[in-house]
């Protein structure tokens, strides 16, 4: 069984891709070799423009590929991609947790593009199912990625030491409380997390590929396996999909909610530590 959220899976791999592709590293036809592309049947990357009158002109394909994507950030002088997440909560709606694993829910997710001048871009995706391409190759799924923002306001990461100490914390407590309530297989999941963030052999996440190897070594690559094994938070069938009375309520939704803010600090940390 896993929850891990293909959504934040793909945008962590195209951003470290690219920033592996700045460090020399050879790139690869993503949307077929990625294992976070399996199932998708097109990879867009869209921007809009604006006139010198700052009217809005129709929405435009900027390339078809991450590659074409990437070739595209390297003319433009792109040094860094990172991923970031932003609350779309509001008082009157439900927790982020608790929407996280519906299409659009949870929270935002942008990869954030540096530029050697110091301005920034926000890019957002966009997952549509094709359903004509549910009995043949499974390959459902056209995706769009989105510019959504371009200036000099950043989104900030906290320290991958930092991260994984937060992490750690809040699967410790996690495991405890599922392991008191006998939930599997959840239990078996927060700890297979937890001997990620020690390193240890076969722990390792469901996605090999989020990064070329030699990109990220120690904190950061625990962090993003640890990750894959720690992100429950889905829909049916899955640690959201649970519910306990008095005290034990009152435990659950604490250690719930300390793992999903964890990891909503530590997966943008793991992507930013490569430098």
């Amino acid at each position: 069984m896993r929850y891990v959220n293909g959504q934040i899976a793909q945008l962590v791999a195209i951003a470290l891709h690219y920033n592996a592709a700045l460090t020399g590293a050879k790139p690869t036809d993503f949307i077929t070799q990625n294992s976070t592309a399996q199932y998708c049947q097109s990879l867009d990357f869209v921007r809009e423009e604006r006139t010198w009158f700052g009217l809005r002109t129709p929405e435009r394909r900027v390339m078809s590929s991450p590659e074409q994507w990437f070739a595209d950030l390297r003319q433009r002088k792109a040094v860094r991609i990172g991923v970031r997440w932003v609350t779309a909560n509001d008082k009157a709606a439900p927790p982020d947790r608790m929407m996280a694993g519906f299409i659009g829910g949870g929270g935002v997710w942008t990869m954030q593009v540096l530029f050697s001048d110091g301005t920034y871009e926000q890019w957002l995706s966009d997952w549509r199912v094709d359903e004509s391409r549910r009995q043949t190759d499974r390959k459902i799924w056209r995706v769009s990625y989105r510019r959504v923002y371009a200036g000099k306001q950043s989104l900030g990461a906290i320290p991958v030491a930092e991260a994984m100490t937060q992490l750690k914390q809040a699967l410790v407590n996690i495991h405890a409380f599922s392991s008191r309530k006998d939930v599997k297989p959840f239990t078996e999941m927060f700890e297979k997390a937890l001997n990620a963030t020690r390193r240890e052999a076969g722990a390792e996440g469901y996605h090999r590929d989020l990064y070329p190897e030699g990109l990220l070594e120690g904190e950061a690559a625990a962090i993003l396996n640890a990750a894959q094994s720690a992100w429950v938070f889905g829909g049916m069938g899955s640690w959201n999909d649970m519910g306990f009375d008095g005290a034990d309520g009152k435990e659950y939704d604490r250690v719930s909610e300390q793992l999903f803010q964890a990891l909503l600090r530590a997966i943008p940390a793991a992507v930013d530590a490569q430098e």
